[in-house]
């Protein structure tokens, strides 16, 4: 087989290997103080009013105060402001990520979202509502009660999006979760960053092919 051929299909190979996974960028959990209730009486809070909320809460705190992070992870699953060794009631929290669509991957993605929030939230993407619940939140680890977590599906194109849970909590914080299912996809897979250990190790896999095809050429011209 020629050389370069080989080379192509074992790269080929490589990243087509094992379930597909959304290529996440970014993923952040904030969390500022907010000591108040509902955004509204329970029973009329909108994605809105806990959009504005944290834009006020930000406005207000430019940085955390002590107790409070603003958290990069490398996965979205089991964090929280309490996680981080921070305060665990009066939260306010904003969690976003970043991760990009290919054409392979067109199509309705569906996210749930694990949460405690005890004063409810939103789930947005790309700026779009997907679910809004403001009541007390608390997914204890199951899925199996749909009030108890953020949840909803969208249409995705090729490209960078950008999903968004706002909600706030009064009392003892609780580990949230992020997942997605992919269009033809059967399990709901957790949002997490690729390994830098992964990726050095494929391309360094990569360069050995490499070195073994000019081997090759090198005995074959002599």
């Amino acid at each position: 087989m020629n050389s370069k051929l080989f080379v192509a299909a074992v790269v080929l190979f490589g990243l087509g290997m094992g379930p597909a996974a959304a290529a996440v960028s970014d993923t952040t959990i904030d969390a500022l103080p907010y000591s108040g209730d509902y955004p509204n009486p329970p029973g009329s809070g909108t994605s809105t009013d806990y959009v504005d909320l944290w834009d006020s809460l930000a406005s207000e705190y430019p940085t955390p105060p002590a107790g409070y992070f603003f958290q990069t992870i490398p996965v979205w699953n089991d964090v929280s402001n309490s996680t981080a060794g921070g305060v665990d009631e009066n939260l306010a929290y904003h969690d976003s990520v970043t991760f990009t669509v290919t054409g392979a991957t067109e199509g309705t993605w569906s996210f749930r979202i694990g949460v405690d929030f005890g004063y409810g939230g939103a789930l947005l993407v790309d700026g779009q509502a997907l679910q809004t619940q403001d009541h007390d939140m608390w997914w204890a680890g199951s899925y199996s009660n749909p009030s108890q977590y953020l949840a909803g599906s969208i249409f995705l194109s090729p490209g960078t999006h950008t999903l968004d849970v706002y909600g706030a909590e009064n009392c003892c914080d609780g580990a949230i979760q992020g997942q997605y299912l992919e269009p033809g996809a059967t399990n709901y897979s957790t949002f997490a960053a690729p390994e830098p250990a992964t990726w050095a190790t494929l391309l360094t896999g990569f360069a050995g092919l490499g070195v073994l095809a000019c081997r090759r050429r090198t005995v074959s011209a002599a």
